[in-house]
């Protein structure tokens, strides 16, 4: 057994020509869609973006995707320490990713609000959707969790809160294969290796920009 960990093994997945190369193969076997359409859509895949780091390269990520005529959702995370929603470039930045036809969703930040109840939930999703509006000047329809606790995942399972789409829900879970790119290695299965099979009916995949 190799003593070489994932993201070793697997370095060259992640660089801009692997990546082309996996949308091509995605394009080949399924179609893409957004967290409202996939049940209804044959062969589904929703391509989602964690955007926790750089918003830079979520825009360079956009670009490829829209020259090849897919739409993925961009989660923005306004806690992170790497760019500021308040910035003018920022700002830009995330109007950019809309211009391509992207959607938007937002990265949340469960630990910032200590959420324990559906209440604490619903508040702090209802002030960053009303920050999306004011600030960007446009709405969301989903959100993502960013580094969810087990207390989160166990406890807020509905398909909605504050009316967006938890895309932890037990309905996208029960629906949707999952495949990550969590901390820079894929962490079940590699992605080009399931796009190649084909072996989900329907799937959900994210990577993290």
């Amino acid at each position: 057994m190799s003593s070489k960990k994932p993201e070793q093994f697997f370095f060259s997945d992640f660089t801009i020509s692997s990546y082309i190369n996996v949308l091509s193969l995605a394009l080949n076997n399924y179609v893409f869609c957004n967290y409202k359409d996939y049940d209804t859509t044959p062969n589904a895949i929703v391509w989602r973006h964690d955007v926790d780091v750089s918003i830079k390269r979520a825009v360079r990520l956009a670009n490829i995707e829209s020259d090849l005529g897919i739409k993925s959702t961009f989660f923005i995370h306004i806690h992170n320490g790497y760019y500021n929603i308040h910035d003018s470039k920022t700002i830009d930045a995330i109007k950019e990713i809309i211009n391509y036809g992207h959607y938007l969703g937002i990265h949340f930040d469960s630990d910032f609000y200590d959420v324990q109840s559906k209440k604490d939930l619903e508040a702090g999703l209802e002030f960053e959707k009303k920050l999306f509006h004011d600030v960007i000047g446009t709405s969301v329809d989903s959100f993502s969790f960013h580094n969810p606790s087990k207390f989160i995942l166990s406890n807020f399972k509905e398909d909605k809160y504050a009316n967006l789409i938890n895309v932890y829900s037990n309905s996208i879970k029960e629906s949707l294969s999952y495949i990550s790119d969590s901390n820079g290695y894929w962490r079940f299965e590699r992605l080009i290796d399931v796009l190649e099979s084909s072996k989900y009916r329907k799937l959900q995949v994210l990577t993290h920009p």
